[in-house]
C-alpha cells in the first residue's frame, strides 16, 4: 500500500504538467513547469493529505499490512 502522501502530490503535479499546452519539450522546460505547478498547489490540498494520515494508518492496521483504498 502507498501510505506516502508525497506520492499523491507527485501524481497531482504529473497530471497538471501533462495538461499544459504546449507540453514541456526538454528537462529545462519540465523543471520550469514543475516549479510553476508546485507553486499552484493549494495549502488546503496538502493539509487534507496530512490530516488523512491517522485514517491511512488505521486502514493499514485494519488490513494487517495488506491493500487499502490508499
Amino acid at each position: 500500500p502507498d501510505m506516502s502522501i508525497i506520492e499523491h502530490v507527485w501524481d497531482y503535479l504529473d497530471r497538471r504538467v501533462r495538461t499544459r499546452t504546449p507540453l514541456p519539450r526538454n528537462c529545462t522546460e519540465l523543471w520550469e513547469a514543475l516549479v510553476e505547478e508546485w507553486g499552484r498547489v493549494e495549502e488546503k490540498y496538502i493539509t487534507k493529505l496530512y490530516e488523512s494520515m491517522p485514517e491511512r494508518i488505521k486502514a493499514l492496521l485494519d488490513a494487517k499490512g495488506g491493500h487499502t483504498k490508499y
